[in-house]
């Protein structure tokens, strides 16, 4: 099916990687549903979208609720009478805790990632399946490097991102006789929601004036870690999706595709890079640690 005849939904529309699809879909003549949690933010972009000549539509959905899922899928269909390709973007993606940290609050993070980005993705994959056999169609699961290999004070994060690389598999062998694709991305690094574990410790305020203060070395810790000296942006992973879920990755299924830099062909040997520059992005995160001090004491107090 050609992109300008398709329907498709997204979720987790509002910012980030989710908005650069809406975009990049829409200018390609889909007709588009975004959905997330911030309505301001929805109705924001689909204006925008309008203005430009696009087709758009949203609906304020927390994918954890299956009524809210339910709504959504119902609301694609009454404004745009089907769907075509179901991208399943939406994911709570903080966890910092190590997995034995004492906190009474983990457990409630913990089953707050799984009802997201396993149960939720489970969910809007089902209720638009009818929909999605009645032509065949597209459903693209964005994971993330964190799905492939682990760093610390994130297992309940890529437990979850694992879980749609499975599933993506799963569903591409199973869907297969109704013409129906499953394909996944795994995006690295990409500048979206930097000071995230800030801003979930201390709130919008103080995240805000940690990038103000410290945003020169959160860029440096993605600089390091990838070969290809560079940040990612939303841009660079939508041409990828594009292709997936139209007409010209029509025998593409089954697969994950990481855009990430190189960080997952890279083994990790610290002694290869430049000491000096190591030991100055070190500095630069005690630094910004020292400063956080301060914050963390006012919490006890």
């Amino acid at each position: 099916m050609e992109a300008k005849n398709m329907v498709a939904v997204i979720t987790g529309a509002s910012q980030g990687l989710g908005k650069e699809m809406a975009f990049r879909f829409a200018a390609e003549g889909m007709a588009v549903v975004l959905a997330a949690r911030d309505e301001s933010l929805l109705r924001e972009s689909v204006g925008e979208i309008r203005r430009r000549g696009g087709r758009a539509s949203f609906i304020r959905t927390d994918i954890s609720k299956s009524d809210d899922v339910r709504a959504m899928i119902g609301h694609a269909a009454k404004e745009f009478g089907g769907i075509d390709a179901l991208i399943n973007n939406a994911a709570v993606t903080w966890f910092g805790r190590s997995f034995d940290d004492p906190g009474e609050d983990v457990d409630a993070l913990f089953r707050r990632i799984v009802e997201t980005n396993i149960v939720g993705t489970w969910t809007c994959t089902r209720c638009a399946l009818p929909f999605l056999k009645k032509n065949g169609g597209s459903i693209l699961n964005i994971s993330s490097v964190h799905g492939h290999a682990g760093v610390p004070k994130s297992s309940a994060y890529a437990m979850s991102k694992g879980g749609m690389l499975a599933l993506t598999k799963a569903l591409a062998v199973e869907l297969a006789p109704f013409n129906i694709r499953a394909n996944s991305i795994s995006p690295g690094w990409i500048r979206v929601n930097l000071g995230d574990e800030v801003r979930a410790a201390y709130g919008e305020e103080v995240a805000r004036e940690y990038l103000e203060r410290f945003g020169d070395y959160e860029d440096d810790l993605l600089l390091l870690n990838q070969p290809l000296r560079r940040i990612g942006a939303p841009e660079d992973m939508s041409e990828l999706a594009l292709l997936l879920i139209s007409d010209k990755g029509r025998f593409i299924t089954g697969e994950d595709f990481a855009v990430d830099g190189g960080v997952l062909a890279m083994l990790a040997e610290p002694f290869r890079f430049d000491i000096d520059e190591l030991w100055r992005v070190h500095k630069r995160g005690e630094e910004a640690k020292a400063w956080l001090a301060g914050f963390e004491k006012l919490k006890e107090d």
